[in-house]
């Protein structure tokens, strides 16, 4: 078994790399991603789902970090 790909909330729009985009569009396409999230973050908080506290969303960000080292390591 192989990890191809992880993608979640923190994935980038990957099109915005093509090199017949400017850094402008990409940008552009950066902040689209940002609100389609925020949409779809209170979209689901008026399902009843919760946000997340600070302390939360730190400790998420220092698993991740954690994974992307374990992951980059196995690729080594």
């Amino acid at each position: 078994m192989s990890i191809i790909e992880i993608n979640g909330a923190g994935s980038e729009p990957t099109h915005m790399y093509d090199p017949r985009h400017s850094l402008f569009f990409a940008w552009k396409e950066i902040v689209r991603h940002w609100f389609i999230l925020g949409k779809i973050s209170r979209m689901n908080h008026r399902k009843g789902h919760p946000y997340l506290t600070w302390k939360e969303g730190v400790q998420m960000f220092r698993e991740d970090k954690d994974w992307s080292g374990k992951l980059a390591a196995m690729t080594k």
